[in-house]
């Protein structure tokens, strides 16, 4: 399998508050292309998150409305369920007690309450939001048409996905930090699990442990 050392540009859909793993690959890119013309499709991070729970690790799904083949960037949220309360109790419930949870969350709550219409422009304000507090800066765009195989460009797209992680889980599970239960740690959560805790240094700690290991 090639390696993302290989490129300096990666293809990636936008997913809903993504994974560590996701922001690894965004951080060692020098240009990041995001897809922008893709069918949406079901069972991915597109519609879901991982936060940890005192209890278990807590999946998260954003309800759509979804009626066959559909652009991801038209398909729309369904607010006719009450998803939208559930993953902010479960989130203040989970993270209240972190370190620095009450300065960011805020921010999130603030996006959770322009209530978007579309699932695409829900994450991607998310995502934009994470990489301002990560500091991380790349060269961004977006595709113009749905290109099924990209040459000299590292292809994540449908690579991060619930049953499957597209890095060594050895080399995933080196990235470790204080979290807010147990005393086992569970790797690869969504990135507001490591925000919460580690605040200004998160950045730090993957990047420390990418560099240490040659993730």
């Amino acid at each position: 399998m090639l390696m993302q050392q290989e490129f300096q540009r990666i293809v990636i859909d936008i997913q809903y508050l993504p994974c560590i793993e996701y922001f690894l690959h965004i951080l060692q890119a020098k240009e990041v292309v995001f897809e922008n013309s893709e069918n949406y499709l079901r069972h991915t991070y597109r519609n879901r998150c991982k936060i940890l729970t005192a209890d278990k690790v807590l999946e998260l799904s954003v309800p759509v409305k979804h009626d066959g083949k559909k652009l991801y960037t038209e398909v729309e949220i369904d607010y006719t369920q009450k998803w939208l309360q559930v993953h902010q109790r479960a989130i203040v419930s989970s993270y209240r007690k972190a370190p620095f949870f009450e300065f960011y969350w805020p921010y999130f709550e603030e996006i959770y309450s322009k209530k978007h219409r579309t699932l695409f422009e829900m994450n991607y304000d998310f995502l934009t939001l994470c990489l301002k507090f990560f500091q991380i800066e790349k060269k961004i765009s977006f595709t113009n048409s749905y290109i099924k195989e990209y040459e000299g460009v590292f292809d994540l797209r449908n690579r991060i996905i619930p049953k499957k992680n597209c890095l060594e889980s050895a080399k995933l599970d080196r990235i470790t930090y204080k979290q807010v239960f147990g005393r086992n740690f569970v790797t690869n959560m969504s990135i507001i699990d490591l925000l919460f805790c580690e605040g200004n240094n998160a950045v730090n700690v993957m990047k420390l442990q990418r560099e240490a290991q040659g993730i």
